[in-house]
């Protein structure tokens, strides 16, 4: 019925409890096999498993020699998995498997089981404070750019058909990013409230800075392969006709996002045929004010457009473009300034010599 993964890296404390409450959550209600991934650990683990095993029939050892990590593990589990249907949790015993029921029968109660993947979500979780800020704030510029519709992407309690896992790309540290995977190669996620409990032995294998190190680098990747998929939209004969037809007279916001973006090229456009005009009035290359201008207002308006697209390098792009756009704009201001007042010197020094001009002139009028 239903394969139970379970990675583990030196949890030789937590994993006799966590075996037990696995067999008593499902033991008698289906058929399951559990897979306990043994990723390199370096302390007792091998030898606790070995005695679970001998307890608990349904139990399956996978080992890697050395430590590959969580992805890689839970990658092993699956492949070693025999049912079509794969539960993971994470081998530090804070993810409760008396969920494990309630999860299978939201994940039968969907349109389609088979392209559907029910992801835990910690409402209620047992973390320091400055972990739960820090998932708070990564789940949420997760969920801005990938749009994955998962509260708690980290969670490791998670359900899913073992043919659609195995075909999401293979990277380090994916398993922080399953949902999107689900989503982008057309499935969908259901979030289900679970169980969190405290870590009753060890200490958790990642810190806050490594997680947030490679966590920036995975999340543009992912973010990458989600812009690169484009999944087809399949129409029947009969329904040809009123696919083609467009709505009319319906103006959204995507229509007028996309008429600001135009308006910032054009922008940008216009600002490159004002310098063509101003370098043939002048016979040279020069760059006028306008330039500038054109170029501020065409940076602003695109960069709202990349803002709504959620496009980062877009964003990043744009404001930087700003940041030379003004800086060129005050230099300007400051070169004008200074003309402004040499100017002024040079008025207040020929003032006097025009004023005694104009008394001679006088004096000679009034000889006359």
């Amino acid at each position: 019925m239903l394969s139970v993964v379970i990675p583990a890296h030196n949890e030789a404390e937590n994993l006799p409890q966590l075996v037990r409450e696995v067999h008593a959550a499902l033991q008698g209600k289906f058929p399951y096999q559990l897979v306990v991934v043994d990723d390199g650990s370096t302390d007792d683990t091998p030898k606790v498993l070995l005695r679970l095993a001998k307890q608990f029939p349904s139990l399956s050892i996978v080992r890697h020699q050395s430590s590959c990590g969580q992805s890689t593990a839970v990658l092993s589990g699956v492949r070693a998995a025999r049912y079509e249907i794969i539960v993971t949790l994470d081998g530090d015993g804070q993810n409760d498997p008396a969920d494990i029921p309630e999860m299978l029968d939201t994940w039968r109660s969907q349109a389609d089981p088979t392209q559907t993947m029910i992801a835990g979500f910690r409402k209620k979780r047992n973390d320091s404070k400055w972990r739960l800020i820090s998932s708070k704030i990564a789940n949420g510029v997760r969920g801005r750019m990938l749009r994955d519709q998962t509260p708690d992407s980290g969670c490791g309690a998670k359900l899913f058909p073992r043919e659609a896992f195995l075909r999401f790309p293979y990277f380090d540290h994916m398993h922080r990013f399953l949902p999107a995977l689900m989503r982008r190669s057309g499935g969908q996620v259901v979030s289900h409230v679970v169980n969190h409990r405290p870590r009753e032995n060890g200490s958790s294998h990642y810190g806050t800075l490594g997680r947030l190190r490679v966590g920036i680098v995975d999340l543009f990747g992912v973010y990458w392969l989600m812009r690169r998929t484009k999944l087809p939209n399949y129409v029947s004969p009969l329904s040809v006709t009123p696919y083609l037809q467009k709505e009319s007279g319906t103006m959204t916001a995507e229509h007028v996002w996309v008429g600001v973006g135009l308006m910032g090229q054009l922008m940008f456009t216009g600002r490159m045929l004002i310098q063509w005009l101003a370098s043939e009035r002048k016979k040279q290359s020069v760059v006028p004010k306008a330039y500038w201008y054109f170029s501020i207002g065409g940076a602003v308006m695109l960069l709202a457009y990349a803002v709504y697209r959620r496009d980062p390098v877009f964003i990043l792009g744009q404001m930087f473009g700003l940041f030379v756009y003004f800086r060129n704009i005050h230099l300007i201001w400051k070169v004008s300034e200074t003309r402004d007042d040499h100017s002024t010197e040079e008025t207040h020094k020929k003032s006097p010599g025009i004023e005694v001009h104009r008394s001679e002139e006088s004096v000679r009028e009034i000889a006359a």
